[in-house]
């Protein structure tokens, strides 16, 4: 068996490194761990990408699909899930998906009842389905839990 060419090369590799075999091996594997984590590190967590500006460059499925996985997260406590809800409502209501926006409200609205966001969307969801009269009752609730923050500045 000749195995002359590969004792010699390894026997190069060893004479130009002499970092032992095992230090090798941990130094690629943590090279090999960062790569495959850089997709991680350049994409922000799910929360920031379903709560950003509304008027971002975040598409609606990009949207729904990270709020959706704050809501089944299980990490977010019921003020955050109402925000990740009313936030996936803003996003179906956006992609011409009224009923689903309206699910949504319902959900956040059940998490959170003084939530005026949600209830003034709601209202403008159900005012693209054509329910008039169900719109002004989710106007008028918003008006009652906040009025000042619904009023342009």
């Amino acid at each position: 068996m000749n195995r002359g060419v590969f004792q010699y090369d390894w026997f190069q590799i060893r004479k130009r490194n002499p970092m032992p075999r095992l230090r090798q091996l941990l130094t690629a594997a943590c090279a090999v761990t960062v790569a495959l984590n850089m997709t991680q590190c350049t994409q922000a967590p799910p929360w920031e990408q379903c709560v950003s500006d509304t008027g971002s460059a975040i598409s609606p499925d990009t949207r729904i699909s990270e709020c959706t996985a704050v809501i089944e997260s299980g990490n977010a406590s019921n003020g955050d899930l109402a925000t990740a809800l009313m936030y996936r409502g803003m996003a179906y209501r956006r992609k011409g998906a009224p009923d689903s926006a309206i699910q949504d409200y319902d959900r956040a609205i059940r998490f959170q009842p003084d939530y005026a966001e949600a209830f003034l969307n709601r209202g403008a969801a159900y005012a693209d389905r054509g329910e008039y009269d169900r719109a002004i009752q989710d106007y008028e609730q918003a008006m009652r839990f906040n009025s000042r923050s619904l009023l342009p500045s």
